[in-house]
């Protein structure tokens, strides 16, 4: 029962990456439609 711990956070570390790299994706689209709303 040792590796449950283990087990448990290898499972979460990738889907914590994941919803890191979906925030910055939405963080970039939204900088991005606001430069362009500021150009135009």
């Amino acid at each position: 029962m040792n590796s449950l711990p283990e087990h448990i956070g290898n499972l979460v570390q990738p889907s914590l990456e994941w919803a890191g790299s979906v925030r910055s994706a939405r963080n970039f689209a939204l900088t991005r439609r606001l430069g362009t709303k500021l150009r135009s």
